[in-house]
């Protein structure tokens, strides 16, 4: 669930300190394997935790590092050849900023991002991005905040529950995201905003798909040349679109494909679905023979 967009950055900075008020960048967030980018996640966080907040070397290195089920984030920010700007390092094409790790289980951790960033409301969008993989890979989001963080996450729909804890010599409180339909809408749309998401195959297309099927209020628009088997047959896919076409009176979702219609119902369940929900679910192959030019689209309402 890689993606990029294009922002202009703002900040209000003291009078004493230096930088820049603004600056256009593209913010490009990844799930990164840890034998891959080892170095890169490392550096960030021993100057974010060891350096910066005094964390032992014992307590920030662990095993679940290198766990295959642990989900590694890197936020990168790329800059234009028109910007200068000292400390977002002008002079790089692209700058390794932050990162979160995400344990079996969707608990978030290990959030960093770099000193010179802050200020800019990346943090916010490491940690909602953070939280849409959780829930993706592990269908719940939760952390240990430190005390004086609480509000942070908080903002980010996040609730404290328990009793405060030792972690590292900090005290921190468990939070967890709750993933209501509300929650997850303003979750998903502060993330992207408006931006037009671009996927280069299925396996990136999937999670995306997902998560319009539970944040959609009204309308699902498809438009697929014969409905790739791996999306649109998925279980999980099947189930939120499902769960979204119950969803009220007024829920609709509206399917164009190319291929012959009884070609793709030959094996597919979203064709089965749309005979079983016929009022909610409407199929129809498109008249004309329009070059989709093998790309596919989903609009949600």
């Amino acid at each position: 669930m890689n993606f990029k967009y294009r922002t202009t950055l703002k900040r209000s900075l003291p009078q004493e300190q230096s930088g820049p008020q603004a600056c256009e960048t593209e913010i490009q967030l990844h799930l990164v394997s840890w034998s891959t980018y080892q170095e890169v996640l490392s550096e960030i966080r021993r100057k974010v935790f060891i350096e910066e907040q005094g964390v032992s070397e014992k307590d920030e290195w662990d095993i679940n590092d290198v766990h295959s089920s642990t989900k590694h984030i890197l936020i990168s920010c790329s800059k234009t050849s028109t910007l200068h700007v000292n400390d977002l390092h002008a002079n790089e094409e692209l700058n390794h900023i932050g990162t979160a790790r995400i344990l079996d289980g969707g608990k978030v951790g290990r959030v960093a991002l770099l000193a010179e960033y802050r200020g800019f409301n990346l943090g916010k969008q490491l940690v909602r991005y953070a939280t849409a993989v959780a829930i993706q890979f592990f269908d719940k989001a939760y952390l240990g905040a430190q005390i004086e963080r609480l509000q942070f996450y908080e903002g980010l729909n996040y609730i404290a529950e328990g009793e405060t804890f030792l972690d590292a010599n900090i005290d921190h409180k468990m939070m967890r995201f709750t993933p209501s339909q509300k929650n997850l809408f303003n979750l998903f749309t502060q993330l992207f905003s408006d931006n037009v998401i671009r996927l280069n195959n299925a396996t990136h297309y999937l999670p995306h798909l997902t998560q319009l099927s539970q944040i959609s209020q009204r309308s699902i628009d498809i438009l697929s040349r014969d409905l790739n088997k791996l999306l649109y047959s998925d279980s999980k896919v099947i189930e939120k679109l499902s769960c979204f076409a119950r969803l009220n009176r007024f829920s609709k979702i509206r399917i164009l494909v190319q291929s012959p219609l009884n070609k793709i119902a030959q094996y597919h369940q979203l064709v089965n679905l749309a005979k079983r929900l016929t009022s909610k679910i409407e199929m129809k192959q498109l008249e004309k023979n329009v070059d989709l030019k093998g790309e596919a689209y989903v609009l949600y309402d």
